[in-house]
């Protein structure tokens, strides 16, 4: 364990990031704050990084990171103030330039050192992320995440949500009363899987908790949203699925064609706003426009 983190190896190119073992929201915070500071840092050879619940996940190189010979590099990690950059030979003239510019360096700082020069990609990138990792704590307050707030439409029973009666009975409630409690929730996305684009919430009522269904369906249709346990979701493409069907909204969650393709990511905050059936069917022909990819809109364009 190293200050509320652990790594541990994925293969022969990735580094699993564990912040904790039970789902909490400051936990995910650790997680968002760790990618931001990648994103904000990247070592070269980094190929990206896959938040989840409690542990952020780094794909990399091992041929790119094999070949870190550079003084700058280094340099990064324990002198990253310092303004000399003449080029560095071998281990040896960079300890002596490490204590020559910096004499209070100390024995960790040498160790980190002979692990960037001499270790393999996984101790090189394992070197790294302990390295960077370790300003979480001491910088917290300059590394809060910005959490975007997205709202998504949602039409409510019906068709549209065939298990909302379910849900109800199941918790003693009424349906507008499960409708009520569900919209009015505040969500954060824990995180993607499953399907491309589904979003994993935490932050449901424990009045709307409902287990899955017995038999899954096996054709769900794209934007439903389902409850499951303690969780609820949106289905951004027809899948097969075993969960609660409450509503369905009319917003496409994953775009192929479109960057960033899904709607929502990890530690976006997200509210449900009931809307009325001619309401789906209104926002549904305008979201379809608007995301039909571009060779289709230049296409229309010509014909006109």
């Amino acid at each position: 364990m190293n200050q509320g983190w652990t790594l541990h190896p994925l293969g022969d190119a990735a580094i699993l990031i564990e912040f904790g073992t039970v789902i909490r929201e400051d936990i995910l915070a650790k997680v968002q704050q760790g990618m931001a500071m990648l994103e904000q840092s990247p070592f070269p050879g980094l190929v990206e990084c896959v938040p989840s619940y409690t542990t952020l996940t780094v794909y990399y190189d091992p041929v790119s990171v094999a070949s870190w010979t550079n003084a700058s590099l280094l340099d990064y990690i324990v002198v990253r103030d310092s303004q000399h950059t003449e080029p560095i030979q071998d281990h040896t003239s960079h300890l002596e330039h490490i204590h020559r510019h910096n004499p209070g360096t100390s024995v960790d700082d040498e160790l980190l050192l002979d692990t960037l020069w001499r270790g393999t990609p996984y101790d090189r990138v394992c070197a790294w992320l302990d390295a960077l990792l370790s300003h979480i704590a001491v910088a917290a307050d300059d590394l809060k995440v910005e959490h975007t707030v997205v709202e998504i439409p949602v039409c409510y029973g019906g068709d549209y949500g065939p298990d909302l009666a379910h849900v109800a009975a199941h918790n003693g409630l009424t349906e507008q009363e499960v409708i009520a409690l569900h919209s009015g929730g505040d969500y954060l996305v824990y995180t993607l899987g499953f399907a491309p684009g589904f979003p994993y919430l935490g932050g449901l009522s424990k009045q709307l908790a409902t287990p899955r269904r017995d038999t899954p369906r096996v054709r769900i249709p794209a934007g439903s949203v389902g409850i499951a346990g303690m969780q609820t979701g949106i289905y951004p493409l027809e899948t097969p699925g075993g969960w609660q069907l409450i509503g369905r909204t009319p917003l496409s969650l994953f775009r192929p064609h479109r960057q960033p393709p899904a709607l929502l990511s990890s530690g976006n905050r997200l509210v449900f706003r009931p809307i009325s059936e001619q309401q789906y069917v209104e926002l549904y022909e305008q979201d379809t426009r608007m995301n039909l990819p571009d060779s289709i809109h230049k296409l229309g364009e010509e014909m006109e």
